[in-house]
């Protein structure tokens, strides 16, 4: 096909996930998805012409495509990368290549904050994108000078972002992990079981509708028809919870949380708080 025919709704990647299941799943996403993505993120973490982006994520997921390869084209930014992530080498990089912009989550910025070499660097961080809860945040901007830091959520089936912090938001909010819904698209908060909506405040399984939404999975019409219902709302299988003004703030997955004295209990903000002690640190490792 010459680059004519090439429309907007044609898939421009397969990505294999098992959602909510241990079986893969090909994600259909389009150049619309992928494109339209990556471009409103880049605005919404200030990625411009003459930054210099450091993202460790693999090209394989879509972290590395769309939030971080397109990211840094739809601006103009210069992309620097690994081919796996040693924290010792991404520390080099980032500080000798006087990098402006970087990405990652907990584990990661965990595995950079506690190498013993972290101190022999000096960065010139502004921002990014991260997917981390409130205490790592903070270190992130007291330690690494991230000040312009922004939270993000989002899934494959998604393409993958569904919200994302303006870089000029309260440095609070968003060090409290919450984000703003990408333009033009909807979200709801419902109720797992009943499906009813629920108000500001109060948590429930995040749907999304609109031009982010996957085409389907590949030759799998009847997973594609459970996981996006006759309305078009792709069910995320997430939580999360939406506050007054419409920000959303994702909690954990829907079959990660548990039941204490009655009360729903989300691990990633159990880890938060032990994350504020000072004798935890983190030793998982990532490929």
């Amino acid at each position: 096909r010459s680059l004519a025919d090439v429309q907007p709704d044609d898939v421009l990647l397969m990505q294999f996930t098992s959602g909510t299941t241990s079986y893969p799943k090909g994600v259909m996403l389009t150049h619309d998805n992928m494109l339209r993505n990556a471009a409103y993120i880049a605005r919404r973490f200030d990625c411009r012409a003459g930054d210099r982006y450091f993202s460790a994520r693999p090209f394989y997921h879509v972290a590395g495509s769309t939030l971080s390869l397109l990211a840094a084209l739809a601006s103009g930014a210069c992309l620097a990368s690994a081919p796996f992530f040693d924290p010792a080498e991404v520390l080099r990089v980032m500080a000798e290549e006087k990098c402006t912009l970087t990405s990652g989550n907990d584990t990661m910025f965990l595995m950079l904050l506690n190498h013993p070499d972290f101190a022999k660097y000096t960065f010139n961080l502004r921002g990014g994108w991260v997917s981390c809860g409130p205490e790592v945040s903070r270190q992130l901007v007291d330690k690494m000078n991230m000040r312009g830091l922004t939270q993000a959520y989002g899934l494959s089936e998604a393409s993958p972002n569904v919200c994302m912090s303006h870089y000029t938001d309260d440095l609070e909010i968003r060090i409290a992990g919450w984000a703003h819904i990408l333009d033009d698209l909807e979200v709801r908060i419902v109720d797992p079981e009943s499906g009813k909506d629920m108000p500001p405040g109060e948590q429930g399984e995040i749907l999304v509708r609109g031009w982010s939404v996957m085409k389907g999975y590949y030759k799998m019409p009847e997973q594609t028809a459970k996981a996006i219902d006759r309305d078009g709302w792709l069910h995320s299988g997430d939580l999360g919870v939406m506050d007054a003004d419409g920000r959303l703030r994702f909690l954990t997955r829907l079959k990660d949380v548990f039941r204490v004295g009655g009360e729903n209990v989300a691990p990633a903000e159990v880890e938060d708080v032990l994350h504020q002690h000072p004798a935890i640190r983190s030793e998982e490792h990532t490929s």
